[in-house]
């Protein structure tokens, strides 16, 4: 995801196809070459992945796709850790868009599928929606409990379709993955994230409150809703670039600790300097992380929103 989400709508290329278990043999799939798993965050690892798969798409002369799933698969199965994204579904599918890709599948993932058996998805699943190429990396699990392997797909495949392991891309000395990032950005190590993913952290929200800096009066203050679930860092004060549709500036961001729990979306306090009015208020605001610049201290804006 780019600032472009917010300063301009892009013209949608990419065809999305939303299914569920057990596939809809009534439609019509091109065949395709794809890449397989969930992909928050679509970082350094994912893309290597994606890319493969276009590269053979363009090989073969076949549709470019990516198969995702949402929700995610610990969410549905009520395991800890996935109420927040890295990239929410509509961020994720933008960014593929970006890579290249011709297909998002976006499968509903539920309690029933995941308990289908790895060898029942194959046959019934992608082998009808002709898929020719298959690109996954080296640790992709699916079918009941994770027991389908890349390895697994490549033997059950009988030479219906090719499959691609991809190895891991390290960084720090460990793999270039979701979890890791996620704990980067909760520490609000947003240096270290923005290069596991290879380009800034960003989330959108909506500004919902206006005020005047009293120290300084070419400082705007915006209050914001966050009403995706990004993952957010847990608090820090922040160096970002601020996207609107009336322009660009720099900005401070602060993410104030989490004491009580809420299901009210998250609520972030914006500074910037000379930013030209480009912030209205009940519009939509593109932030990008940059670095953190030092851990939350209470006071340290002084105004009062209107």
């Amino acid at each position: 995801m780019t600032s472009s989400g917010i300063t301009k709508k892009d013209v949608i290329i990419m065809k999305v196809c939303y299914l569920s278990y057990p596939l809809d043999l009534s439609k019509k799939y091109d065949p395709s070459s794809v890449a397989m798993g969930y992909f928050d965050g679509v970082h350094l690892g994912h893309q290597k992945v994606v890319e493969t798969a276009i590269h053979h798409a363009k090989n073969k002369k076949l549709a470019s796709g990516v198969m995702t799933f949402h929700p995610h698969p610990r969410e549905v199965l009520g395991k800890s850790g996935y109420s927040s994204y890295l990239t929410p579904l509509e961020d994720k599918l933008q960014i593929l868009e970006r890579m290249g890709v011709d297909i998002a599948y976006v499968v509903q993932f539920s309690p029933a599928l995941s308990r289908v058996q790895p060898q029942d998805f194959i046959e019934n699943f992608l082998i009808p929606l002709k898929i020719k190429h298959v690109v996954a990396g080296f640790d992709y699990k699916f079918g009941s409990k994770g027991t389908g392997t890349p390895e697994y797909m490549k033997q059950w495949s009988r030479g219906r379709f090719e499959v691609y392991i991809i190895n891991p891309i390290k960084r720090y000395d460990a793999k270039v993955g979701s979890t890791l990032i996620r704990e980067y950005v909760k520490q609000g190590n947003v240096s270290v994230v923005n290069e596991l993913l290879g380009r800034p952290y960003y989330i959108e929200g909506e500004s919902i409150g206006l005020a005047q800096d009293k120290r300084a009066s070419e400082k705007d203050i915006v209050k914001i809703m966050v009403p995706k679930p990004y993952l957010l860092p847990e608090k820090g004060h922040f160096q970002v670039t601020v996207y609107t549709e009336r322009g660009t500036c720099s900005g401070l961001l602060m993410i104030k600790p989490r004491t009580v729990y809420s299901e009210k979306p998250d609520q972030l306090e914006l500074e910037m300097t000379n930013s030209r009015g480009i912030v209205a208020e009940n519009t939509m605001i593109g932030i990008e992380f940059l670095d953190i610049i030092n851990k939350y201290q209470s006071q340290m804006f002084e105004y009062t929103l209107a």
